[in-house]
């Protein structure tokens, strides 16, 4: 019976003698800590291959609204002792941050990260199988931790700008009267607007009107803005002047689709034009060609002095101005308070309405006639058959001139001689004798 056993017992420690018991088969595990590598109890090494994707600057830089993944890759453990036969990356025990921000393994860069540099680390264990001598199997882990920088662009800005020139054109743009209405109208065939990015800041994107912007219109005409914000616009010109340079200028503006707040630069034209009064010319050349006015058929100059005598103070209103060529006088009017002289007519040619105001002094004269003796004339003694000829004096220069002047003559109280013209009074003495009657 104990021969049996032993023989029993033999057996099974050949049996026994023929399992391979691996290393650390149940369980065994050499965990390391490092950056990018791992050492564990086993002097077991570790390292992987961080990779980020969806960062699309240049230069593996980052943009805002960039979606990053992150990835480990290529898992490699080096460990002298053993061989390695197979290792994988353990998808359970990987952890990932940004910056210090738990992360699932995807980022979605924000605004806030604009100009800064991102930190991404990691944590794993790579999980390896591995063979010690010829026999000897068993499985081992190393923990591994890494990290890597993004950089991320400062954020994009988007700018507009209205480039080019406008023009402004009037019609007409000539022989413009006080009064006319002209229409004005930019040109805006030579402008063009651009969208450019500040990552490409050398590069401007060319837009299209009615798509991508829309022109706006501010109209001053003389420094003076107006209602109309269209690209014609129809101003009604008008000057108190004989001839008067105005300008009516546009500024364009452009709103764009993708920000409608933004506000760009602007173009801006003038277009000046030459606006003419007939009135005020007619007026001009009807004062200057007015010379001359009549007071009780005596002829002055248009500034005076009019000389009147004290009984002829009250006809003062009736004198009238000459009419110059090409002008009519309708109406004479003189204010004595402010020796006022208004005068009213019509230019022929046109039937324009002409006023024309004037100072003109009026003065009172108490003139004093000598009469001069006759050449011929000796001591206060006439001869009959000889003419003598009388002349008056007076001071023609109270009168402006001897036009108008009337001369009244008269002998011992007999009205002899009355005239307009010559001023002169010419008497030849005759013989008076007594015829008596013949006695019969």
């Amino acid at each position: 019976m104990m021969k049996k056993f032993l023989s029993s017992l033999l057996a099974l420690t050949m049996i026994l003698s023929l399992v391979i018991v691996p290393a650390n088969a149940t369980g065994g595990t050499d965990i390391g800590t490092g950056t990018g590598t791992g050492t564990g109890t086993s002097a077991a090494t570790g390292s992987a291959t961080l990779s980020i994707t969806g960062a699309t600057g240049k230069g593996g830089h980052a943009k805002v609204g960039d979606t990053l993944t992150f990835a480990l890759t290529n898992p490699v453990v080096n460990d002298s002792s053993v061989k390695v036969i197979s290792k994988n990356i353990n998808p359970d025990s990987v952890t990932w941050k940004v910056d210090s921000a738990e992360n699932n393994g995807s980022y979605e860069v924000t605004t806030t990260d604009a100009g800064k540099t991102l930190t991404v680390s990691y944590t794993a264990e790579i999980d390896y199988t591995k063979k010690d001598g010829l026999h000897n199997q068993g499985t081992g882990s190393v923990r591994i931790s890494g990290s890597k920088s993004v950089t991320v662009d400062a954020a994009e800005t988007i700018s507009y700008t209205v480039n080019g020139e406008v023009s402004v054109s009037a019609e007409p743009d000539t022989g413009i009267k006080s009064g006319d209405t002209v229409k004005f109208t930019v040109n805006t065939d030579k402008l063009f607007c651009k969208k450019i990015s500040s990552s490409k800041p050398d590069h401007g994107y060319d837009l299209t009107e009615g798509t991508d912007y829309t022109l706006s219109y501010a109209w001053t005409v003389n420094g003076t803005s107006v209602s109309d914000k269209t690209a014609s616009i129809d101003v009604k010109l008008t000057t108190d002047k004989a001839s008067e340079k105005q300008t009516v200028s546009c500024k364009v503006s452009a709103t764009f689709k993708n920000d409608l707040t933004y506000k760009s630069n602007s173009l801006s034209a003038p277009k000046t034009v030459t606006v003419t009064n007939d009135k005020v010319n007619a007026d001009a050349e009807f004062k200057a060609a007015i010379k001359q006015v009549t007071f009780n058929d005596r002829t002055y100059g248009i500034s005076g002095p009019v000389y009147y005598l004290a009984n002829e103070h009250n006809n003062l209103d009736k004198m009238t101005a000459v009419a110059p060529k090409g002008f009519t006088v309708t109406k004479t009017e003189y204010d004595e308070s402010t020796k006022k002289l208004t005068v009213t007519g019509k230019k022929t040619e046109g039937n324009i309405d002409v006023t024309a105001e004037f100072k003109l002094s009026c003065t009172q004269v108490d003139p004093t006639v000598t009469i001069n003796k006759p050449s011929g004339l000796t001591g206060s003694t006439v001869y009959v058959g000889s003419s003598y000829t009388f002349t008056p004096s007076f001071a023609e220069s109270l009168y402006g001139s001897t036009s108008g002047v009337k001369y009244e003559w008269t002998v011992k109280g007999t009205d002899v001689k009355t005239s307009n013209s010559g001023n002169n009074y010419t008497v030849t003495p005759v013989a008076m004798r007594s015829i008596k009657p013949l006695s019969s």
